[in-house]
């Protein structure tokens, strides 16, 4: 809906964020985009953050971990 109003260049500039959990289907390609992936570092979140680096869908990654129960 938001995309109707503005155009993706204005929408990036003022700095809007998609959150989506890594155990989601895969979408569209999003190279434009750099993404923020904060994990617990269990057996199965690995496994999806390697699927996903494997085929990366962002132009850029910066992963971290929470090891925090």
């Amino acid at each position: 809906m938001v995309n109707v109003v503005y155009a993706t260049s204005d929408i990036l500039h003022k700095e809007v964020f998609l959150f989506e959990r890594i155990d989601m289907a895969r979408k569209a390609s999003l190279k434009f985009l750099t993404a923020i992936c904060f994990l617990r570092p269990t057996e199965e979140n690995i496994q999806l953050l390697i699927r996903e680096l494997h085929e990366p869908r962002f132009g850029n990654y910066y992963i971290c971990m929470s090891f925090n129960s």
